[in-house]
């Protein structure tokens, strides 16, 4: 590494002259970040949630196929684009959302025993975390993750799906489809048959369609719809339909029906013969239902002289398929060394996706929403120590925000771009934070250590070495009160999290802390509240112990560590609380601020340049290889 910084100081400085050579000394930290950043990847790219190659029932959506995949000309539509005679469910997830990662299994689980509905129903997944994919999520306006959405047949592009709001387990998703289909009277072949009488029944039908199954379930069943979803586009001479034994009169017609257990009959009806015959099923659950129904559809096709239909495999849902991948431990030599302090690159690259992917995902921003913003971002611009640009973007973003009454984001991006910070362009790279693998770390904890940071200089800002509250320009805008309702820290976060954090089960367990502290108590120390968000953090750390959110490589620990702070522990092993101040105060010191760096600035573009392998000279352009690290561990994200 020392050898490649050489050259590429070598090679830079003989393009430039004297008065240029203030850029090397910001050239190093950032090759520093880039070499420990980028042994690990960026934890918000190359995620694999979900995979096309295994979940063989889910579509894997981008910005670039969506609207190929979803939608289609209908010239019995106007000729609009629009989607086909499908319902589309798509869940729009986030990798690095804990959330997410814990409800994959039930949604790949669901997608994947539905396809035999694939006539019907169609599954898929964007991934919202991949930057490219903001627009679309955008579109749509998804603030929150999961968010899932059912796209009805023939929805016009651009036009928003229903939300899905039920449980986010198997049996939730399962039966959330079903009802949706329900609501939307879709395929009309699974609407209930309201006929009284057998040749009413045979009335309602194509007259063309001479052998019909007829399912009869007991009331609120949800069997003969499976059935008839997993039936309905393989058969070649049967129809299908059904109905509850409420429809007593149509039940009557047919003879001897009794049905007192949980499943279905399953009738043979034929039009010319009028006949109607009751076939015996081992089980009545569904797999067997559906193996008769194929069976029979089978045998007619070789009476017309039909073709013995080739039929896809069957995967039958099973309510208890929600497995997750236990946490692989990692030994003792995987475990990553630790940086003594915060990495300024964790807390901008925060900024950054904070503000290109969630703050952007709102159409637009008012009331509750511009007062949270307003103080977040003024927080960011006194407590925060911030690159030039992102700082003097970050102000002029303040004065806005305190002169509208609602702005947008994309007037927000595009005035912070103007003022030479285009988050939308900048990289993430994780230093501390990143992970060892996929959807571990990254922007959580990045997100963490931006909390800690503004809770630290908030009482620093208002502290003097040995203590005492002091009076300063700072502190008459920040208060002594964490709680404050108009300029304490705490209830700045507090802001942030409930309007803009876009892990929903991850917003709802933090805000229940927040709840019940404000319950307690309305007045809080600048203090009390570095140890508050210490304790808040370390308890969701224990509770995800050997979670399937775990990085294997970097173990939720209590912090700081034994080995990190000697001093922080107790006989006991608990916390001195007292050195718990004293450490965060020396951990959440940011020092490694590159002060000057500007995109705006070419010879600074050609930073940004090298992240991704390459710097260009005056007249010439050099490949650089660069030479990888081991990321470490910070802080106790």
């Amino acid at each position: 590494m020392l050898c490649l910084y050489i050259i590429m100081v070598s090679f830079i400085t003989s393009k430039m002259s004297l008065a240029d050579l203030f850029i090397v000394p910001l050239v190093a930290v950032i090759l520093v970040s880039i070499t420990v950043s980028t042994a690990q990847g960026s934890a918000l790219e190359f995620q694999e949630l979900y995979n096309q190659t295994t979940d063989f029932g889910i579509s894997i959506l981008t910005t670039e196929n969506f609207n190929e995949t979803l939608f289609v000309i209908l010239p019995d539509n106007d000729n609009t684009l629009c989607t086909d005679n499908v319902v589309w469910l798509v869940q729009f997830y986030n990798s690095w959302c804990g959330h997410c990662q814990h409800f994959a299994p039930s949604y790949k689980s669901v997608a994947n025993s539905t396809i035999p509905w694939r006539e019907f129903v169609k599954v898929g997944v964007v991934d919202c975390s991949v930057r490219k994919n903001s627009p679309l999520c955008n579109q749509y306006d998804v603030q929150m993750y999961p968010t899932i959405m059912f796209f009805p047949p023939k929805t016009k592009v651009g036009a928003l799906g229903k939300k899905f709001t039920g449980p986010h387990t198997v049996p939730g998703l399962y039966n959330g489809i079903l009802d949706y289909l329900d609501q939307e009277g879709f395929p009309p072949e699974m609407v209930l048959v309201t006929s009284s009488t057998i040749d009413e029944l045979w009335n309602s039908l194509p007259e063309d369609k001479e052998n019909l199954a007829l399912i009869v379930e007991p009331i609120d069943s949800s069997l003969g719809k499976d059935v008839l979803l997993s039936t309905l586009g393989d058969l070649h001479v049967l129809t299908a339909r059904r109905i509850t034994v409420l429809n007593r009169a149509l039940v009557e017609a047919l003879g001897d029906v009794a049905i007192t257990g949980p499943y279905p009959q399953l009738w043979l009806l034929d039009r010319k013969a009028k006949t109607s015959n009751k076939i015996a099923v081992s089980s009545g659950g569904s797999e067997d239902l559906i193996a008769a129904i194929f069976a029979i559809d089978d045998e007619l096709a070789v009476q017309k002289g039909i073709v013995k239909p080739v039929r896809h495999p069957v995967h039958y849902m099973e309510a208890d398929h929600q497995v997750e991948t236990p946490v692989k431990k990692a030994d003792s030599m995987e475990i990553k060394p630790e940086f003594d302090h915060v990495q300024s690159l964790d807390i901008t690259s925060a900024i950054i996706y904070m503000f290109s992917t969630e703050v952007a995902t709102h159409k637009t921003i008012d009331g509750e929403q511009l007062v949270a913003l307003r103080r977040f971002v003024k927080a960011l611009t006194d407590l925060v120590p911030l690159p030039s640009p992102a700082n003097v973007a970050f102000q002029k973003l303040s004065g806005h925000l305190a002169e509208v009454t609602f702005t947008e984001p994309k007037r927000m991006l595009k005035a912070l771009s103007a003022a030479g910070y285009d988050v939308e362009k900048l990289p993430v790279k994780w230093v501390g934070c990143a992970g060892s693998q996929p959807g571990r770390r990254g922007y959580p904890c990045g997100l963490w250590q931006l909390l800690h940071t503004l809770t630290v200089n908030t009482y620093r800002n208002n502290t003097n070495t040995e203590g005492t509250l002091i009076p300063t320009d700072k502190e008459t805008e920040w208060s002594s009160n964490a709680l404050d309702e108009e300029a304490g820290i705490l209830t700045t976060i507090f802001g942030y999290i409930r309007h803009f954090f876009s892990c929903d089960d991850c917003r709802l367990n933090f805000l229940r802390e927040a709840d019940g502290l404000k319950a307690q108590t309305k007045s809080m120390s600048n203090e009390e509240a570095v140890l508050w968000l210490w304790k808040v953090h370390n308890g969701v750390n224990r509770r995800l112990v050997g979670d399937i959110t775990e990085d294997p490589a970097h173990p939720k620990i209590q912090f700081p560590s034994q080995t990190q702070c000697p001093q922080c522990r107790l006989a006991d092993n608990s916390f001195d609380e007292h050195e718990v101040k004293n450490y965060f105060l020396r951990f959440y010191e940011v020092k490694d601020v590159p002060t000057t760096w500007n995109v705006r600035d070419p010879k600074h573009r050609q930073l940004v340049a090298a992240q991704e392998g390459s710097v260009n000279g005056e007249g010439s352009s050099k490949k650089v290889t660069m030479a990888f690290g081991a990321s470490d561990t910070v802080g106790h994200a």
